[in-house]
């Protein structure tokens, strides 16, 4: 799942979209870019991202130059 810059996803989203790793951009998610954070959400308790504690956390440069890329 690739969700557009600026536009915002529910918990329940994520969760069925079953993903097996998550990728954070700071600039989207504040303080919610904290993969422990992303670890205590209960409705992501069984997403294999979650399960392989494979939450990473990308700077503002690296999601900029991606979204670039991708247009």
């Amino acid at each position: 799942m690739v969700v557009p810059a600026g536009e915002k996803i529910t918990e329940t989203q994520v969760a069925e979209a079953e993903p097996e790793v998550i990728v954070l951009a700071w600039s989207a998610t504040g303080t919610k870019a904290d993969p422990q954070q992303a670890y205590k959400i209960t409705a992501w308790k069984e997403v294999p991202a979650i399960r392989t504690r494979s939450v990473h956390v990308i700077s503002d440069e690296i999601a900029e130059h991606a979204r670039a890329a991708a247009n």
